[in-house]
Parts: structure tokens; sequence; C-alpha cells
């Protein structure tokens, strides 16, 4: 069993990099855009722990993959103990560079729901795992910084879903990079939470 520090970091990896399949406006592509050839896995060791956020608990599980990508599992455990239904995500990380001193990570995982791959940026330095999702969503900004940047890259905007949809592998990855550039980016890595 891994100590502690190490699952929790871990879950604060995965957890915040699945965390576009929860809100509006990701970068997103009807097919993986990502290299799975290329596949890395920074974090070589399988993760079980339990998390506790707000009001519930939830038994978390991660799992290396020999594909070279992560099985990320999770169920809420009920006011009885018992676990509720898991569900797992496929998540593939590519390398990215470095940049400030942390190594970065494009991330995609598939959403169901939208029946499209999403991504991120997955930024690790000295053992702290940090991700960020770039958002399209012109309902709470009128105009985001990451849909200007993935325009320039060739993205096309669905307006309606607030949704940045890319074509190809080129495109996607220019958008990450210069997303990675941006104050925004370094202010959700950066936070001390």
């Amino acid at each position: 069993m891994r100590p502690m520090g190490d699952r929790m970091k871990i879950h604060t990896l995965v957890l915040t990099s699945l965390a576009c399949l929860m809100l509006a406006g990701c970068y997103e592509s009807k097919s993986n855009l990502l290299d799975t050839a290329a596949a890395r896995q920074p974090i070589t060791s399988n993760g079980d722990w339990t998390d506790n956020r707000k009001d519930s608990s939830y038994h978390d599980r991660l799992s290396v993959r020999s594909d070279g990508w992560y099985d990320f599992s999770e169920a809420e455990i009920n006011k009885d103990g018992t676990e509720g239904t898991w569900e797992t995500h496929t998540v593939l990380l590519n390398d990215l560079g470095n940049s400030n001193g942390w190594a970065l990570y494009a991330y995609t995982t598939w959403d169901d729901s939208e029946k499209a791959y999403v991504y991120g940026i997955v930024a690790i330095n000295n053992g702290v795992w940090r991700s960020a999702q770039p958002s399209c969503d012109t309902v709470m900004d009128d105009n985001p910084p990451e849909l200007a940047i993935a325009q320039q890259a060739g993205a096309t905007l669905d307006k309606d879903a607030g949704v940045c949809e890319f074509t190809s592998t080129a495109s996607l990855l220019q958008a990450l990079q210069n997303y990675a550039n941006t104050d925004s980016f370094w202010k959700s890595i950066n936070r001390t939470d």
C-alpha cells in the first residue's frame, strides 16, 4: 500500500484531470487525437485509497494498464459503509515538454455523455500533480482566452455546447501548448489547495 501523501497526489492528478467531464466548454474531438504509441505513465504504481469530499466519501482506484493508458475508478461509499456503483474512466497522457519547472502532459479521456474525447493538461513538479482544463464556455465568460487559442489553431466552436471541436492532432497540440502559456493556466497550476 502506498503512503497516504502519494495516494492523494495520484487522486489529485486523476480526479482533477477528469473534471472536464462534469463541465461544459472543453476541448473535444470525435476521435482520439493523442498518440497511443507515445503514451506516458508518470505514475507507475497502482493506487487504491479513500477520499472525503464535502459530505461524501469515495473509494478510488488508479490502475496502470499495459497499453499505456490508466483506468481511474471510483465508487461512492454509502452511509451504511457499502460501496455504490463503480465508474471507470480510461485516461491517456502524451508528453508536452517542460515549462517553468513543470513537466507537462496532454491528457484525453472519453466522455460518454458528449460522445467525444475531452482534453486538458497535467503538470507535474516535485511530486505535485495538477491539471487544468481549457474552457470554450461563453456563458460564464464572453470571450475566454482558451476559445481564441483554439480557434487560432483551427478548432470550431459549438456555441450551444460551448465546446471547441478539434479534428487534427497538430491543431489540438498547438492549442494546448498555447494554453500552457496563459496566465489562467498557470493560476490553475500554481494554486495552493
